[in-house]
C-alpha cells in the first residue's frame, strides 16, 4: 500500500448521524493505528484529509468506514461464488449496465448472510443500494432484487423476513460446514431482551442467498445443503476486502468489482493468467467494449488487475495472425494500490509507421540493406 493515502470524508448510513463526531473517531482510530495526520485540504468545499501510513495497514479512509458499518473482521473475508453467475446474469438481464449491480448485490447479500451480519448492521436494501454507490432513494434498479425481481426469478435469491443471528461451525463429522441459528427461531427469541428484538421492525425483510445454500433448483427442493457455503467445486473465491476496496473508490465500484471477479475465476481456470483480446473480454462479460475498457483502465491504475502486453505494437493494419491477445492477472488486495497511477499502454503505429516499418523489415530480409562492399567475395 502507498505511503501516503488521500480520501474525501463521506458520511454512510448507519455509521454517525453526527458528522463531525464520525470524522474524530475514524481520525482517532487510524492514528492509533500508525496513521499520521498530515494537514487538511478544503477542495471544493470538502475537506480531504491526508495521512501517512507508516506501517502498513490495510484500508482507506472510506475503506474504514464501511469496515466499521459491517463490523467486518478479517476472518470474515472469504465469500466463494458460482462461476455459472456470469452467464447466468447475461442470459437474464436486459439491461447490460445493470448486470455489475446485480453482481455486486448478489455478492453483498451473500456475505451479509454467511457471516450473519444483518442483526448488527440492520442491512436493508437501501442501505446496500448506498453501498454500492447508488441512491438508496433511486429506483432504477431495484427491478433487479425487489421481491419476485430478477434474482429472485432467477433462482439466486428469495425475499425473506428471517435471518441468521449466528453462526458457528458444525462438529465432526461435518467439519467446515456453516450451520445457522436463525433470528425468529424461537430459542433466540426467548433469549433476547424485547428492545434488541424490537431492533428489527415488522417490515424488515432480506434476501436469502439460495446459491449459498442450495447449488441447483432440485436441491432447493429436496433440502439438499450443498450450496456454496458448503461447497466450492466450480466457485470462485472473491475476498471480501476486493468488495470494500472498490467499494469505497469512487473510480471503481460496481463494474470493476465485476470485471475483477470475471478476470480471478479465469485466472483460477488458466493457472493464474488469462490471455483474451479485449474485444471479446467485453462479450463475455456482457458489456459494451467502451464501458469494459473504461472499467479495465482504472482497474489497471489502481493496480487491481495487472496487464502484460504479448507484442511490442499494435496498428489496425496488423495481421489477425500476428496479433496476440494481453494476459490479464487479477492481483491480491495487498498489491492494490492508494491512489491510481499510469500504467504501461502498448504502443498504436499509425497506418503510414506500420507500412514504412513493414517495408524496412523487407528491406532487410531481402538483404538491400546489407552494404554490398562488406560481402567475403
Amino acid at each position: 500500500m502507498p505511503s501516503e493515502i488521500r480520501h474525501t470524508w463521506e458520511r454512510c448510513d448507519g455509521m454517525s448521524d453526527n458528522v463531525s463526531t464520525m470524522k474524530e473517531d475514524v481520525a482517532k482510530h487510524l492514528q492509533s493505528n500508525g496513521f499520521i495526520l498530515l494537514r487538511v485540504e478544503d477542495i471544493d468545499d470538502k475537506k480531504k484529509y491526508i495521512f501517512k501510513n507508516t506501517e502498513g495497514i490495510q484500508a482507506t479512509v472510506k475503506e474504514y468506514q464501511l469496515i466499521k458499518y459491517l463490523k467486518y473482521d478479517e476472518l470474515e473475508s472469504k465469500i466463494f461464488i458460482a462461476n455459472e453467475i456470469f452467464d447466468d446474469l447475461q442470459n437474464h438481464m436486459k439491461k447490460a449496465i445493470h448486470i455489475p449491480v446485480a453482481y455486486s448485490f448478489y455478492y453483498l447479500a451473500s456475505w451479509l448472510y454467511r457471516y450473519a451480519k444483518y442483526y448488527d448492521t440492520v442491512a436493508t436494501i437501501k442501505k446496500m443500494k448506498r453501498i454500492l454507490g447508488y441512491n438508496p432513494e433511486s429506483r432504477g434498479i431495484d427491478y433487479i432484487f425487489k421481491k419476485n425481481g430478477i434474482l429472485d426469478t432467477m433462482g439466486y435469491t428469495s425475499t425473506d423476513r428471517d435471518f441468521p443471528y449466528y453462526w458457528n461451525m458444525e462438529d465432526p463429522p461435518f467439519d467446515n460446514r456453516p450451520a445457522f441459528t436463525m433470528f425468529y427461531h424461537p430459542y433466540v427469541q426467548e433469549a433476547l431482551p424485547s428492545d434488541y428484538i424490537g431492533k428489527i421492525h415488522n417490515k424488515f425483510v432480506i434476501k436469502t442467498p439460495i446459491k449459498g445454500l442450495h447449488r441447483y433448483e432440485e436441491d432447493l427442493k429436496e433440502g439438499h445443503e450443498n450450496g456454496t457455503f458448503f461447497e466450492v467445486d466450480n466457485t470462485t473465491l472473491v475476498p471480501f476486502e476486493v468488495f470494500l476496496y472498490c467499494m469505497a473508490n469512487d473510480d471503481l465500484g460496481c463494474t470493476a468489482f465485476y470485471l475483477y471477479s470475471y478476470i480471478k475465476m479465469k485466472n483460477q481456470i488458466f493457472g493464474g493468467r488469462y490471455d483474451c483480446p479485449m474485444i471479446k473480454l467485453a462479450q463475455e462479460v456482457g458489456l459494451s467494449n467502451t464501458t469494459m475498457k473504461e472499467a479495465l483502465s482504472k482497474l489497471r491504475q489502481h493496480r487491481v488487475i495487472d496487464g502484460i502486453h504479448n507484442q511490442e505494437y499494435f496498428c489496425v493494419l496488423l495481421p489477425d495472425g500476428e496479433r496476440k491477445a494481453n494476459t490479464y492477472i487479477a492481483n491480491d488486495y495487498i498489491q492494490f494500490a492508494g491512489v491510481a497511477k499510469p500504467y504501461d499502454k502498448i504502443k498504436v503505429l499509425e497506418a503510414n509507421e506500420y507500412l514504412k516499418l513493414e517495408e524496412e523489415k523487407k528491406k532487410e530480409v531481402e538483404g538491400e540493406s546489407f552494404p554490398v562492399e562488406l560481402l567475403p567475395f
